[in-house]
Parts: C-alpha cells; structure tokens; sequence
C-alpha cells in the first residue's frame, strides 16, 4: 500500500471507532432529561471530532505533496525567514529564479527579501528545487507579529502542506510569553519542527571586532540557545527536534547575485568579503551549512519524512479526541456522581414504599373484617333478645347481614384504592425530592387497579343447630366482654329470656369465630395478596427503571472509558508499528 493509501485507511479505522461510540451511546435511552443531557453532550462532542477530523484529514488528502520533502518557514516577521529562503533559491538554482535572471540577463537575488517593514511577506510563496538531485519544495509563510489575523487561513494551509516546519527566531532574545503561545497554537503537533536561530548583527560588527569574525557561537548566543530550546520543549515537547543556530544575512551575501537596484545589500555584501577575506569564510562563519546538510538528509528521505509526518497529523487526531473525551467526562463527574447517589436512594425509597403499603394493606383488611363481624355478632345478638318469633329473628340477622356485608365491601374497596393512591403520591414525592429526575411515565401505565374483590356474608351460613356445650355464661362473656356480659345478664333476668335463645346465642360464638376466620383466610389470598403483588410489580417496575438508569450511567461512563483507551492504543500503534514501520 502507498502511503496515501496507509493514511486513508488509518483515519477511516479512527473515523468508524468515533461513529461506533455515538450508535453506542444512542442506544442508552434514560426515562430523566438529566441523563440524556449527559449523554448528548458526550455525543456531540465526538460528532464534532468526527467533523473536524474529516475536515483535517481531507485537507491532508487534497493538500499533502506526497512526491517530494515540503518544508515550511514559519515564525516572526523580520526574523529573517525570507532571507533563509532566499540564500536555498541561490544555492540550489530555484526554477523561478534561474528563469527571472536569464529574462532580465542581471542578477535578481534579494528582492523577495524584506526591508524591515511589518509583515513584509504577505502571502504564502512556494519555491521548488533539488539538492543533490533529490527535490523538495519550501514555503515561505507570512510572519506570527503585526497584523498574522489576515493572513491566518493561509498559515494554516501552509502548515497542514508541510512535512517539516522550521521556526524562525531572529531577535537575538528569548520568546516572550505571546510568541511561545502563538507557536503552540500554530504548530500544535502536526510534524516535526525545528527552530532556527537567526542570529542578528550589524555587518559593521565584523569589520572593527576581530573576535565577532572568530565564531558565531558567543558565550550570549550559547544561552540564547539553550532558552530559545528550553521555550519549544515546554510548548510543543512531542515533535520538537531541536535548534539551529545560523546567520542568514552573512549566508546569503555570500552566495547572492544581488540586482544592480540593491545598492544597500551590494555594499554589505563587499565590506563583508573585506572584512573575512572570502565569500566561502563567510558562508562557513554563518553555519549555514549545518542546515543545508539537515535538508539534504530529509530530502533524500522523503519518504520517511512524509510518513513521520502524516504519523503526526494521525496522532494528533487521537489526541484531540482523547483530552476532549477525558475533559468532558471529568466535568461531567460531579453531575454524575450526584445522579448515582439520588439514584441509588431513590431506589431505596420505592423498595421501602413497596414493603410499608403492602403491610398496610393487609393490617387495614384485617382490621376491617375484626370490626364488622364484631358489628354482626352485636347485631346478632341484639337480634336474638328482641321479644320477637324465630323466624323475625332469622329475617333481622339475615337484613343486618346484607348490610354490613355490603358495608364492609365497599370499606375494603376504600381501603385499597386508598392505599393505592398513597402509595402513588409517596412514589411521586420520593421522585419529586430528588429535584433532577423526573418519574418515568411509562410507569403509571401499568393496571395496578385490576384487582377483583367481593366479600359478601350473606354467602356464609349461621347454622341454628341448638347444641349445648358451655354455660350460658361463659358463651355469652367470650362473646361480649366481661362488662358487657354482666349488663346482658342483667337484662336477661329483668325480661326473662327462654332458654332457647340463650342456647343460640351461646352456639353461634364459635361460628361467628369461623366466619372471621373464613373471611380473614379469603381476604388474604384473593384481596389483599392480588393488590399486594400489584403493588410489588409496581415497585418492581420503578425499581427497574432507576436500576437501568443506573446501569445506563455505567454504560455511559464505560462506552466514553472505552473509546478513551481505544484512542491511546491507536496512538501507541500508530508511533510503534501502524504505519510505515520506521
């Protein structure tokens, strides 16, 4: 595979992993706003990475020269980038140059050279030639001082075009806090960048100092250096390669057919023979060998360059995603956090509603029946001491049965819609307390209501059986009580009351006993245990749901974990082994 070919397959591997963690993410669906802001904000996010490193990496496709080594002269204006450029035009017989000179039939070198005026290079120049037989393209970019703004469209394309990038400094000081940032903003960590060091002096310096014509590496120039060093490894650790330290102005006089117009540069150019004998003293005083011999080696390694390059380019799309990724989720962290925790009680909340209305349920039931078979035996035996005939006792018990038959019905009934309603607010307020979740409405859809109940007594017999066992007095007292009993007897024996009543009041004891107990065995397993589990599969679904909320978090927090570590193991592929093997 070419390296194009090795590029496209590479981001095409990223760009599916992004659009993976997004169809992810889009299949955890939360029933509270509070999660699926969360969510959203992680999937846009990557949407945006998506977009931007489409945009990158089709800029790289369209714009990359993948034929030859491009490198680019970037950094303050009157640093002396053009000059540089200018003295590679002359040494390596640039195509437009050598075409300018055979037109004009005079020397032109220096015109693309500024005059010290403020952002004198103002567009992007290409200038293609070979050393050595291998080709390779340089750039001259407009400065990163006055006014960069309006030209920043065409820095930025001059700098993605690039394999290498070297940074010019050219003030003989360190860079302030303003060009560093600016070198971090622009460079970022595309490719491989090195700083030139352009040393600036008057040419007059030469002439009167016979130790400034001994070395260009002063003791001052040594700790430039080092700062100027110090400054790139701080911004831009990953891809800076180190420093050059040259004088261009020197290099060029020593090599430049200057144009008859350029009187100025002309006589620098002859003091500067006078003062070191020779054109070849001077183009090896200014060290600018040392980066022709770099560019040599670059150029007939294109290839590398081009891979290390494009390595970077990829690198740096993985980076992006990784701290945009991380950063988002540790702003996110609090929010999360907090969710967890009113999850996790919210869910403990409606385990504890579940269990308290199921108990009230029943103890009400229960209660209810305890207080109508009382009424009925009271009833009953008010019935019984009427001075009426047998069957008018029958048709009483029989009328006091239906009502409070009826009655009791239509209290279970109360009871249970009742509950239900209570625990339906007690879940909304457990909801309502927790300020950010909002109840699932879903939920509500469930038939908790769907119970079927009927208690009705009429469908229990007395039997009238008159059967002796116990005294009067003891039917009677396990009956009505003590006090009531003695008010009983009272009466009794005020109005005289037969025997045969008496046996009935005594013999229907244990069967109003058998009545609460038939009603008590029935409400359990066919009114209370119904509405009971209904209650249960309510709590369960709510249960559920905050449980899936919780797990959806989870899922959320690994999906974005995920696509985190995926991310960094691209980037250890990428330099190690993914892509051209060097």
């Amino acid at each position: 595979m070419s390296n194009k070919e090795i590029f496209v397959e590479k981001y095409q591997e990223f760009h599916q992993e992004l659009e993976n963690t997004v169809s992810e993410l889009a299949t955890l669906y939360g029933f509270d706003e509070r999660f699926r802001k969360i969510r959203d904000s992680f999937a846009s996010l990557i949407k945006d990475d998506m977009s931007q490193a489409r945009r990158e990496a089709t800029e790289s496709l369209e714009n990359t020269v993948w034929d030859r080594l491009v490198i680019a002269f970037f950094g303050e204006t009157n640093a002396g980038k053009s000059t540089i450029v200018e003295t590679f035009r002359i040494l390596f017989n640039e195509v437009h140059r050598e075409k300018e000179r055979q037109r004009k039939g005079e020397g032109t070198d220096g015109e693309i050279v500024g005059n010290g005026q403020s952002d004198w290079t103002k567009f992007t120049t290409d200038y293609e030639m070979s050393i050595h037989n291998q080709p390779f393209t340089l750039i001259d970019v407009p400065g990163i001082e006055g006014e960069e703004s309006k030209y920043l469209e065409q820095i930025r394309m001059a700098l993605n075009r690039a394999h290498v990038i070297f940074y010019v400094q050219g003030n003989n000081k360190r860079p302030d806090e303003g060009t560093a940032g600016k070198i971090k903003l622009y460079l970022k960590d595309w490719v491989n960048v090195y700083s030139i060091n352009n040393v600036k002096s008057n040419t007059e310096k030469y002439g009167f100092d016979e130790k400034a014509r001994q070395t260009l590496f002063t003791d001052d120039i040594k700790e430039l250096d080092k700062i100027v060093e110090r400054a790139f490894k701080q911004n831009i650790p990953e891809n800076y390669k180190g420093n050059i330290t040259i004088q261009a102005l020197l290099a060029l006089c020593s090599v430049a057919d200057f144009a008859p117009s350029n009187i100025s540069m002309i006589k620098k150019q002859k003091k500067l023979q006078d003062f070191f004998g020779k054109k070849e003293t001077v183009f090896a005083f200014s060290n600018f060998g040392a980066l022709t011999n770099l560019v040599y080696q670059m150029a007939s390694n294109f290839q590398e360059e081009i891979v290390e390059s494009n390595k970077h380019k990829l690198f740096s799309l993985y980076q992006r995603t990784c701290d945009n990724l991380t950063a988002r989720l540790k702003a996110e962290k609090d929010d999360i956090t907090e969710y967890r925790h009113e999850l996790e009680y919210l869910k403990k909340q409606i385990n504890s509603q579940s269990e308290t209305y199921k108990s009230y349920l029943s103890s009400e039931i229960e209660n209810r029946i305890d207080i109508s078979v009382a009424e009925l035996q009271r009833a009953f035996i008010k019935c019984v001491l009427m001075d009426i005939s047998e069957d008018k006792i029958k048709e009483n018990i029989r009328i006091q049965k239906l009502r409070i038959s009826k009655q009791l019905d239509d209290d279970v009934r109360n009871i249970i819609d009742k509950d239900l309603s209570d625990y339906d607010k007690k879940n909304h307020e457990a909801f309502a307390n927790c300020t950010s979740i909002k109840k699932p409405t879903y939920i509500d859809q469930l038939p908790v209501r769907s119970y079927n109940m009927h208690i009705d007594l009429k469908d229990i017999p007395i039997n009238l059986d008159f059967s002796f066992g116990h005294s009067i007095k003891e039917t009677l007292e396990n009956m009505v009580g003590g006090l009531e009993w003695f008010i009983l007897k009272k009466i009794m024996k005020a109005f005289s009351i037969d025997s045969k009543k008496t046996r009935l009041i005594r013999h229907t004891s244990k069967k109003f006993d058998q009545i609460k107990t038939i009603l008590l065995d029935s409400a359990r397993k066919d009114i209370a245990k119904p509405v009971q589990d209904q209650i249960s599969k309510k709590g369960t679904y709510l249960q559920d749901s905050v449980g899936k909320e919780l797990h959806n978090i989870d899922e959320l927090c690994q999906c974005v974990q995920s696509m985190i570590s995926k991310t960094k193991d691209f980037q250890k592929n990428i330099k190690s082994k993914g892509y051209g093997q060097i």
